[in-house]
């Protein structure tokens, strides 16, 4: 739990002042969290915090890398249905994803009557 602690408290620096120092950080503590599943493979807790902490990294990645994050996201909803700090970061990431995908849309249309 205090790893999960210290991990949110760089995601949050990370999240508020955008700079990379903080999100290195928080990658180092997903590593540690990622060697107490590994040599704790039967702990639940303990794979639920990483996938959580994975999830949220993993927000911030390429398509592929947020497709992943919204997966880990629906199956901590599955375990913790009101924990509102999961639901948080997904709606969060929901939301971001469907002003891309607006936003790509908007731009499909412009270019279509561009054209004709």
């Amino acid at each position: 739990m205090g790893y999960l602690n210290l991990f949110y408290f760089y995601y949050q620096r990370f999240k508020v002042k955008k700079e990379n120092e903080y999100y290195s950080k928080a990658e180092n503590i997903l590593g540690e969290l990622k060697k107490f599943n590994d040599h704790y493979p039967d702990d639940k807790t303990i794979r639920y915090y990483m996938n959580y902490a994975q999830a949220m990294i993993l927000k911030y990645g390429n398509i592929t890398k947020r497709a992943k994050s919204l997966m880990l996201f629906e199956e901590l909803l599955k375990i913790w249905p009101k924990n509102y700090g999961i639901i948080e970061e997904y709606l969060e990431l929901l939301f971001e994803d469907f002003l891309i995908s607006e936003d790509k849309e908007t731009l499909d249309k412009r270019f279509s009557y561009e054209k004709s």
